[in-house]
């Protein structure tokens, strides 16, 4: 061998453009006799087809849940009796009046209304309430004896007790309306003053309040010049409100009523609605306008963090069937005002709708996702953007994640693709989690025609590179509303993904691990007697230890998800504050491996990011949820042995004390230590196969654990190749040397050098970065501080290259770094110190 100082200076190597292939060389020396050490296990994620296809808007029907969920009791003592009693933890829907007929109402009206819910099958959707708007009682005043309200004679001969009991003998429930002034909007009786004697009036007859703001006197108003901090619970606007559900509070007993507040958005009611009625206007009055629909939307997205069961954002009356509110944009109009948790109040003649308009406000997908007994907060925008309102939101249900994607604009049509809806997921929205690669999207369609189940899997943005031409361009007409629905792993993915492991040679490749991520557990929480968290009974019907008992017959290890929150990222229950049982659990189903995610973090669990330069992150809020989950671990050694992956998204300065951007950071990788760069994209999205191999080489060169986060079953031969190339893998597994390979020439982003050792030798990593075919340099005189020991050159190892390195498990590391990321990388593997070098140049 010779010594590096008498190799020619310099050796080209032709390397494909920018992202394609990474050329490698191979410099041996005598491998160091260190002991055995633990490996760095290759990984993968269930297969999780994804399905990614946008018909125009339509949904397929899911039933409503019949779950219950008891209303937390964060309420005023005397609120808590009434609101415990009443029917408001899920939305009204109902047939109001004032939109069709203004104050021209009477019995017969009332009671046509009622029979058409029925014969339309509108009661059978779920819509229950017949609403009786203003107009309805006698102008000239109350009674004069009793000071009872009294219903106008002349509209409601049988006064409102009787056409309230037609209402109620067809099964449904009825609605009146009165005003917390001294008289309506209409200048009918008001009910300040009278609260309690109207309440007593209105038990006798129906089951709804609309309580409305006209004509209030001064000495019962606000000042809107209040000071930002100013205590509007308190204020006359809320106790004039407050009034009546005392009242309303003294008479549940005789007939729980449901309580709409309806000051317009004023007082900033959104702050105490939810702690005095069950809905609350949040706007002023409707209009059958484009305009109008989306200043609506547009204001109350600002609100929806209040909306929960028992809480609700009012967005008015609907205006489907009135104006000249096309097809399209009455769609968007239900589909929104469902989405986003208002109350559906049918403010039309229901005689006068057609057989689509039924069909608009009968849609059983967006029904269910309002009236879900399980899930009570409200979609919300996760990509907000330039438009207003936002085109993109998301919400929850017992059924998964539902995504909205939405037309604002003012062209007839629209291009969305739907890559852009899902960027940035983590970092803006928690409920996305199940977005991420890990997890199956299934659209379906929103309004009636063919319907579709196409599988592809989802790129995560920051992943992309150029236009993902995998992903469908779809046309969504002016007004439109396309929706995409999450669902997660079951036991037989879990299976299928084991069983792949084997028949394609991934398990004898070095891959060892199933991992089931997010939303495998019962959303509905903990056992309530033991407090061990519970699989969901439908995805794992033999539990997740009978999944392990499989998974492990194969000769496999099997990881599981959890969260160091009050939540995971997708709303299940998460770890925080249960360490040692769910510790105990696992060990007990048979778990090898956790991944423990950071979402739903209490604020007195985290830490601010402002903190001097020296702060000690080990003793931080955030390492010590982490270090009780490794105490629990630690517990249950002797039961089992579990991998521990702190997915904390690089927060706290993991890196200094994780012992699990990464250039900056491969000083802290070393045997049971390793940066995390998240799943692997191997067969996802547009990259080219250049692209795919050259990310799954540099994971594997810095010591990435790798997670396939991939549907096995739909890889090429060629995707299978990349992913079983022996030589990186036995980089990757070293079992002498832990560290990775490190750019030692940086000049450009990403670095395009790297060299790392292995018990084989110096390896070095070249990467084009480039638009095209360029030539790259190495001078291996550089190379001279990562090993003064004698080097020789080996001939270039082609990707698909020989056996796997099972003595050193240190990734390889930067050791010249200039550039972000550095271009020079160098580990070891049993074979010898292997550099790495990428070309970020564009020639």
């Amino acid at each position: 061998m010779r010594n590096v100082g008498e190799l020619v200076g310099q050796e080209r190597r032709r390397v494909s453009p920018a992202r394609p292939a990474l050329s490698r060389m191979i410099i041996t020396r005598s491998a160091c006799p260190d002991p055995p050490r633990r490996r760095l296990q290759p990984q993968v994620l269930a297969p999780l087809p994804i399905q990614l296809r946008l018909p125009r808007v339509e949904y397929l029907p899911l039933p409503p849940s019949p779950l219950l969920v008891q209303r937390p009791q964060a309420l005023d003592s005397h609120l808590a009796q009434v609101l415990a009693a009443w029917s408001g933890k899920r939305l009204p829907w109902a047939g109001t009046l004032w939109n069709a007929y203004q104050g021209n109402i009477n019995d017969a009206k009332i009671r046509a209304a009622a029979d058409q819910l029925v014969s339309l099958g509108l009661k059978d959707a779920g819509y229950t309430y017949v609403n009786i708007d203003d107009c309805w009682s006698d102008i000239s005043g109350r009674d004069a004896s009793t000071n009872r309200i009294k219903p106008d004679a002349n509209k409601f001969p049988s006064g409102i007790k009787g056409v309230a009991d037609y209402v109620h003998s067809l099964g449904l429930l009825v609605g009146v309306y009165s005003d917390a002034g001294e008289k309506t909007c209409s200048g009918y009786p008001g009910s300040l003053g009278y609260e309690t004697i109207d309440a007593q009036t209105w038990a006798g007859w129906g089951d709804y309040l609309k309580y409305d703001n006209c004509n209030v006197p001064s000495n019962w108003t606000d000042s809107y010049n209040t000071p930002n901090d100013y205590d509007w619970y308190n204020s006359n606007s809320a106790l004039r409100y407050k009034r009546m559900t005392d009242a309303l509070s003294s008479v549940a007993s005789v007939r729980p009523i449901q309580y709409g507040i309806c000051n317009w958005g004023a007082a900033n009611v959104w702050t105490w609605g939810a702690r005095v009625g069950h809905s609350w206007r949040m706007s002023g009055d409707s209009s059958a306008s484009w305009s109008y629909i989306t200043s609506i939307i547009t204001r109350n997205v600002q609100y929806l963090d209040y909306v929960d069961f028992w809480a609700h954002n009012d967005m008015d009356m609907m205006e489907i069937g009135n104006g000249a509110l096309t097809l399209n944009e009455q769609r968007t109009h239900f589909a929104m005002w469902a989405a986003l948790k208002s109350p559906i109040l049918l403010g039309t003649d229901l005689s006068k709708l057609n057989a689509t308009q039924i069909a608009i406000i009968k849609n059983a997908e967006l029904l269910a996702f309002s009236q879900d007994t399980t899930v009570g907060a409200p979609a919300k925008p996760y990509k907000t953007g330039t438009t207003s309102p936002p085109e993109f939101y998301a919400g929850k249900s017992s059924k998964g994640t539902h995504v909205f994607v939405m037309n604002t604009g003012s062209s007839s049509t629209k291009t969305v693709i739907f890559s852009e809806g899902l960027a940035g997921q983590e970092e803006r929205a928690a409920c996305l989690a199940p977005l991420a690669s890990r997890s199956m999207i299934t659209i379906l369609n929103a309004w009636p025609g063919p319907r579709a189940r196409l599988s592809r899997r989802v790129l995560p943005n920051r992943l992309a590179r150029g236009q993902p031409t995998w992903l469908e361009k779809r046309l969504l007409s002016a007004g439109t509303l396309g929706m995409l629905i999450v669902v997660t792993s079951t036991h037989a993915k879990v299976r299928a993904a084991a069983n792949q492991f084997v028949s394609l040679g991934l398990k004898d490749a070095g891959y060892k691990y199933v991992n089931i991520d997010d939303c495998w557990s019962d959303i509905n929480g903990r056992d309530g007697s033991t407090k061990r968290i519970k699989p969901d009974a439908n995805k794992f019907p033999n539990g997740i230890s009978g999944t392990a008992s499989y998974v492990h017959s194969l000769g496999l290890s099997i990881g599981i998800y959890s969260d160091a929150g009050t939540k995971t990222c997708a709303g299940y229950p998460g770890s925080l504050g249960y360490e040692t049982i769910d510790a105990q659990t696992w060990a007990e189903w048979g778990i090898d491996y956790l991944k423990y995610d950071n979402c739903n973090v209490p604020g007195n669990w985290s830490d601010n990011n402002n903190v001097p330069s020296n702060y000690d992150w080990y003793n931080s809020n955030s390492a010590l949820r982490y270090r009780q989950m490794t105490n629990a671990l630690n517990s249950v050694v002797s039961k089992r042995v579990m991998e521990f992956d702190i997915c904390i998204w690089g927060n706290a300065n993991v890196w200094t004390w994780g012992t699990s951007k990464n250039v900056k950071y491969l000083n802290y990788i070393d045997f049971w230590a390793h940066n995390d760069m998240d799943m692997m994209e191997i067969g996802n999205g547009a990259l080219t196969i250049n692209e795919q191999r050259t990310h799954f080489a540099m994971w594997v060169a810095l010591k990435s654990p790798i997670l396939l986060g991939t549907d096995l079953s739909k890889l090429s031969s060629t995707q299978l190749s990349i992913i079983k190339n022996a030589e990186l893998l036995a980089f990757s597994q070293d079992t002498t040397i832990a560290a990775p390979a490190k750019p030692y020439k940086s000049s450009t982003t990403p670095p395009e050098f790297y060299a790392g050792k292995s018990v084989k030798g110096t390896h070095v990593f070249i990467i084009n970065t480039g638009s095209s075919a360029a030539s790259k340099v190495v001078t291996f005189s550089e190379l001279s501080k990562l090993d003064s020991t004698q080097l020789s050159i080996i001939k270039n190892a082609e990707l698909l290259a020989s056996s796997q390195d099972t003595t050193i498990a240190a990734p390889a590391k930067p050791y010249k770094s200039n550039t972000a990321p550095p271009e020079s990388y160098a580990g070891q593997s049993s074979r010898g110190t292997h550099v790495f070098i990428v070309n970020t140049e564009s020639n």
